[in-house]
């Protein structure tokens, strides 16, 4: 009797293997579709931790044009943050101010006026009364007759709102005795714009001094002693884009500077869009007959988009830029490199080919004059193996929780989790010209646990688990502080005098290693600087 097979258990292990291959294939194209989702976005830089900028800026109307637009500070402070905002009073010294509000509401206004050195309160007024259009306030403020032609005085104009509470701008004010400040500030823009075009610019010829001592090989850095080809931006055909930062430094009558930055595009030849940073320094003098241009300075910088293009295995091409605005770190394993590019920090992933914009205080939403105010600075302090980076920002917060506060910030970057998380913010009421000096002198992490930084006239460590500080060192000056150049010893005397000490403390920074050295009898010890890692002693 033949012997039926049943063929139903077969037919369910072969519907099963089926199932298991297709959802096997579903699952792989699904972690592929993903995978290439995230690392399209990586390579586009999509990254964004920072919600864009909220607080308003005031634009001085000043020279018959808009100019030294003045931004938003939190905190007053009595910090020389105003050197660089120098506006001409109308002869009436009624000033006129656009206040560029968005979504803030404007409450109350108010100015004060001081004394260039802040020892004299000339003025204080409140404001009663202004103009809203489209978002922006229009407001007059009617400057008395305290203010002497001639005499540079500050002024702290404050600003109140309802979501953000009251905000500081800071300028210097000039009544023109001369007369002659829109004159300077013409030819600065004039020449600024002639730049552009090949034929307006011959009448830039004039102010050359080409010769053997000009620099023609990079567009990074012009100036009088440059070709005409490279001042006019070697045929390049940019095209500026938003508004011009135009700012009237300095001037008394007969002497200028006048300082311009802008950004600029052109298409290249693959089809994408080229972004430049572009900034001009002007210095003129007022002869018998014309100005004179005494000096002129452009630097030029590419603002690094992140494109294919831009990449060929572990190599990034940065394009056009100024010696020395480039920091690159690579992880021991050298699978890592962690690069800063004109503000911007990128980390490259060697083995994957993979490129990631960490960090960027750029705006997706403006053309540069809130989130492009240059007053800040990045700093790599760690780079591991595993993709993660310390780094910090100091200086002025343009975007973000900080936004409109000067300060430290200390970062670190996750690479498993793709993110960045703020591990401590250290307020200041410096400016950003102080602090970025403080933090050349020492601006240091240990073993991602501790953080080492000169502030003002003293040293601190602050530990970035408990968030608590010591003071290294509280008289830096007296001190007699030496740091190595490469932040990795400092040395200074147990006692504040200038003439030495009977000991002097030095520290390794990375294993926080304290070494005194004692000084013998009737002598006196000053830490004298360091060369290379070895500290150089006097000897009294």
């Amino acid at each position: 009797m033949p012997i039926k097979m049943n063929r139903a258990p077969k037919r369910r292990l072969r519907f099963r293997v089926l199932l298991f291959v297709l959802l096997f294939a579903v699952a792989l194209i699904s972690w592929f579709v993903l995978s290439l989702r995230e690392q399209r976005r990586q390579r586009s830089g999509e990254r964004t931790y920072l919600a864009e900028p909220v607080l308003p800026v005031v634009w001085p109307e000043t020279l018959t044009r808009r100019m030294d637009v003045l931004h938003a500070y939190k905190n007053a402070t009595d910090a020389d943050i105003a050197f660089d905002s120098l506006v001409i009073l109308p002869e009436d010294r009624k000033l006129p101010l656009s206040v560029e509000s968005g979504n803030v509401t404007i409450t109350g206004i108010r100015y004060e006026i001081r004394s260039a050195d802040l020892k004299d309160l000339v003025e204080r007024t409140e404001i009663t009364d202004w103009e809203t259009q489209d978002k922006n306030v229009k407001v007059v403020l009617p400057i008395q007759n305290l203010v002497q032609p001639g005499t540079q005085y500050r002024l702290d104009l404050t600003v109140k709102t309802a979501e953000v509470g009251e905000l500081h701008y800071y300028a210097r004010i000039l009544a023109d005795e001369a007369g002659r400040a829109a004159d300077f500030v013409s030819l600065a823009e004039d020449f600024s714009n002639r730049n552009f075009d090949y034929e307006r610019a011959k009448e830039n010829a004039v102010f050359l001094e080409s010769g053997d001592g000009g620099d023609n090989t990079t567009l990074g850095r012009v100036d009088l002693k440059s070709s005409f080809n490279q001042l006019t931006y070697g045929g390049l055909k940019l095209t500026v884009t938003g508004e011009a930062d135009l700012r009237l430094l300095e001037y008394n009558g007969n002497l200028a500077i006048v300082s311009r930055s802008f950004l600029a595009s052109r298409d290249s030849e693959d089809g994408t869009q080229m972004q430049f940073e572009i900034s001009e320094n002007f210095v003129m003098r007022k002869g018998p007959e014309r100005i004179y241009l005494m000096d002129y300075t452009r630097t030029m910088h590419e603002i690094f988009l992140g494109d294919q293009s831009s990449f060929s295995g572990a190599k990034m091409y940065l394009g056009i830029n100024e010696d020395g605005n480039v920091q690159a770190t690579d992880s021991k394993g050298k699978r890592w490199k962690a690069v800063i590019s004109n503000g911007d920090l990128w980390l490259l992933d060697g083995a994957r080919s993979l490129y990631t914009r960490i960090f960027s205080f750029r705006s997706g939403v403006d053309s540069g004059v809130r989130a492009g105010y240059r007053k800040h600075r990045l700093k790599i302090l760690s780079l591991s193996d595993k993709g993660d980076i310390d780094f910090l920002l100091a200086g002025y917060m343009n975007r973000g929780e900080h936004e409109g506060e000067v300060g430290i910030s200390l970062m670190r970057y996750d690479s498993a989790k793709s993110a960045v998380t703020e591990q401590a913010f250290i307020p200041t009421t410096e400016s950003f010209e102080e602090l970025q000096a403080d933090m050349e002198v020492l601006s240091a992490e240990s073993g991602g646990s501790m953080f080492y930084f000169k502030l003002g006239n003293a040293v601190y460590g602050l530990d970035l688990q408990s968030k608590e500080y010591i003071v290294l060192c509280a008289d830096a000056a007296q001190s007699n502080l030496q740091v190595s150049a490469s932040q990795e010893e400092l040395a200074w005397q147990d006692t504040a005098n200038g003439f030495g000490a009977s000991a002097i403390n030095q520290m390794q920074v990375e294993s926080r290693k304290r070494t005194p050295i004692v000084a013998g009898t009737g002598q006196l010890l000053r830490p004298l600087g360091y060369l290379g890692h070895d500290l150089a002693v006097g000897i009294a």
